[in-house]
C-alpha cells in the first residue's frame, strides 16, 4: 500500500519538507547563527593559509636536508 506511486510521492514530499524545516529552524534558532558561520569560514580560511605557510617551510627544510645530505 505504501509503495503506490501516490503514497510514495506524498511520503517524499513530507520527508523533504520536514528535513528542510528542521535545518532552517536549526539555523535560525539553533546553536549557530549566521555570524558564527561567517566566523567559522574565516577561521577555515586562516587555517588554510597557515597550512600553506607550514607546507612551504617543510618543503624548504626538506630541500636543505637533501642538499646537506648530498654534501656529506
Amino acid at each position: 500500500m505504501i509503495f503506490l506511486k501516490k503514497f510514495w510521492t506524498i511520503f517524499l514530499l513530507l520527508s523533504m519538507t520536514s528535513v528542510f524545516f528542521y535545518y532552517t529552524i536549526n539555523i535560525f534558532l539553533g546553536d549557530y547563527s549566521f555570524s558564527e558561520i561567517r566566523k567559522l569560514s574565516t577561521d577555515l580560511e586562516n587555517l588554510k593559509n597557515s597550512n600553506d605557510v607550514l607546507e612551504n617551510e617543510n618543503k624548504n627544510l626538506l630541500d636543505n636536508f637533501k642538499e646537506s645530505d648530498k654534501n656529506k
